[in-house]
């Protein structure tokens, strides 16, 4: 064993993979009200972890004038509870892996894969024609300018204005040349919206959904980090840290541990996700079935 990866070493290569694969893969998150924390779930366990209250982003109420007493709000806030559950990717590490970082660089990425789909999952899965009755827009002729601009009418009255579109649908509106690709114009607003993102993850959504616009008020999404474990940190593990993805400040907890009961060396990437649907009027589904 006097070959293997230091153990700072082993932090610094699944840190950044992390940082590297996460990103892209969960940034259309960023279109919903937002609760992620370095927070630790209060119970671990099979079942749910716990259920919080997430503050939807959505009517922001009136302003005082002139007022007398500043500890009054207007605002209506109103929140959705969400029910929070573990979700992890452990793999078995070999020496090899321990030995080479291009070896564990390989089941890092493999891992973040398997964590961020599952996420993924968790949100896709709630946006149905069910729970959002507004629509859907019909794209069974394909989803062109004419449709983008339908989008963007129908969530006008949004605090914010963001669309999600599957790859064939976004691909439509890359430039034409590479010297005028900006990704960051992309996923930071263009096209009269304020987020114009990217997601490949809707096979857990409602038949025939290719994409959505909404406002933020449309889900709750939170995120927070596993329950502590407790002695087994420091007894049996080699590494462990957390990652915090910017900008959409999601955080993620990765271990390496070696393990009495298989004698062998594992690896995980955490965290403890949930999500809720808030105002079913604020997303409306792009379906590309025809709704004649």
């Amino acid at each position: 064993m006097a070959n293997t990866l230091a153990s700072d070493l082993i932090v610094d290569i699944l840190a950044e993979q992390a940082m590297n694969t996460l990103p892209s893969r969960l940034s259309s998150l960023g279109v919903f009200s937002t609760d992620f924390s370095n927070e630790r779930s209060q119970r671990s366990g099979s079942g749910p972890r716990q259920t919080i209250q997430v503050e939807l982003n959505s009517t922001a109420g009136s302003a005082l004038e002139n007022p007398t007493n500043f500890e009054v709000t207007s605002a209506v806030d109103s929140a959705v509870n969400v029910v929070m559950n573990h979700i992890s990717r452990p793999v078995g590490l070999s020496v090899q892996d321990l030995n080479q970082g291009r070896r564990l660089l390989t089941k890092a990425t493999k891992a973040l894969e398997s964590v961020s789909t599952a996420v993924m999952d968790v949100a896709m899965a709630l946006v149905t024609e069910t729970n959002y009755t507004t629509g859907p827009i019909d794209a069974s002729g394909g989803f062109d300018d004419a449709k983008l601009k339908e989008a963007w009418a129908a969530i006008s009255d949004g605090v914010q204005k963001n669309i999600v579109l599957n790859g064939e649908s976004y691909s439509k509106f890359l430039p034409s040349k590479m010297d005028e690709f900006d990704p960051t114009k992309m996923q930071g607003g263009i096209f009269g919206f304020d987020n114009f993102a990217y997601n490949n993850r809707f096979g857990a959504a409602g038949a025939d959904i290719i994409g959505f616009s909404c406002s933020p008020g449309a889900m709750a999404v939170a995120a927070m980090l596993p329950a502590d474990p407790g002695d087994a940190k420091d007894r049996d593990y080699i590494a462990s840290d957390v990652v915090t993805v910017d900008p959409l400040g999601i955080s993620v907890e990765f271990n390496v541990w070696f393990s009495r009961a298989t004698r062998g060396h594992w690896m995980s990437y955490d965290v403890v996700f949930g999500a809720g649907v808030g105002d079913s009027s604020a997303l409306i589904p792009i379906s590309s079935a025809s709704q004649t």
